[in-house]
């Protein structure tokens, strides 16, 4: 896969989706040659209000090595179904404040419906994307070029002490940028 930020998005009618459109010449991850459209599928994005996002996305093939890759917005992470933006924000929400054994059942006791969480899925998928990422930045502290440049230290800090209250919009952006172009773990 091939995360591009240079791009925009062109809403075609006929096939009730976003087109992207890359304004840069993308070059094989493995062997910088030039790659070619071989194609496009759909992929659909779950924002953070919890409405979906379909995006047409170019299916792209290697002239030299022969691997396909496929070009992804910078607003969708690779293999979730979520977007950058609706992760971003189920993480800030979800380490806020976990509810605590006493405080979950004196809701059953009481008969009180439980509130809501601000984030576009269950509580179940909430904790998954909790734990998928806490082993990421388990996994990214070990690579010295990348804990210094995205400043991972303050990140981890807030993420290990449960809040990411303190971390500003946009920070989960900037570190996909650094990781996906640092590395071919994507």
């Amino acid at each position: 896969m091939i995360i591009i930020s240079n791009y925009h998005l062109e809403y075609k009618n006929d096939s009730e989706c976003f087109h992207v459109h890359n304004h840069d010449f993308p070059q094989c991850p493995f062997c910088s040659c030039e790659l070619k459209v071989s194609g496009s599928r759909l992929r659909k994005v779950i924002q953070h209000d919890g409405s979906v996002l379909r995006l047409m996305i170019r299916r792209l093939r290697c002239a030299e090595c022969r691997n396909i890759h496929h070009e992804l917005p910078d607003l969708v992470i690779p293999y979730k179904h979520y977007g950058l933006d609706a992760v971003e924000k189920i993480l800030m929400v979800f380490n806020q404040k976990e509810p605590s054994v006493t405080e979950i059942s004196d809701n059953f006791t009481q008969c009180q419906e439980v509130q809501q969480p601000d984030y576009p899925c269950e509580y179940s998928t909430a904790l998954r994307l909790n734990q998928w990422f806490s082993c990421l930045i388990a996994y990214l502290a070990n690579i010295p070029c990348i804990y210094s440049e995205c400043c991972f230290f303050s990140i981890n800090n807030h993420f290990h002490s449960g809040t990411l209250i303190n971390c500003k919009n946009g920070w989960m952006k900037k570190m996909f940028s650094v990781v996906f172009f640092q590395t071919c773990f994507a």
